[in-house]
């Protein structure tokens, strides 16, 4: 039972790693992406982003992790999901967690953004 018990709990940690890919400096701290988890579905790609803060916002929070998707044809993007949390890169408590899909909004050229979209949309 301790043996199915450890690799439940081995293969759980494993799904909650992420391999954090950094796109570059915003504003307010560091864009990082997963590229394991783009999926495409035509010409809009979902892809899991964090946004790490080099100093805590006004709600508590070190960091966001969010859904964001790309219209890989039309040089948009937007959020699906995001989550807050108190800690650097999503650890922490998760101090507030929303699934709301934004409206679509044109990716800033020569931005971490834009780096994030040419790697989530190249073939």
């Amino acid at each position: 039972m301790k043996i199915i018990f450890l690799v439940a709990l081995t293969l759980l940690a494993n799904a909650a790693r992420a391999d954090w890919v950094k796109m570059g400096e915003i504003g307010e701290g560091s864009l990082y992406m997963d590229p394991v988890t783009v999926v495409r579905d035509g010409p809009i790609h979902k892809v899991w982003e964090l946004m790490d803060l080099d100093v805590r916002a006004e709600e508590g929070a070190m960091s966001r992790r969010l859904q964001v998707a790309y219209d890989c044809s039309n040089g948009r993007t937007k959020v699906l999901s995001i989550s807050v949390h108190d800690g650097s890169m999503a650890s922490g408590r998760k101090l507030l967690s929303v699934e709301h899909e934004g409206h679509w909004k044109q990716v800033p050229p020569e931005t971490a953004y834009a780096v994030a979209f040419k790697k989530v949309c190249a073939p």
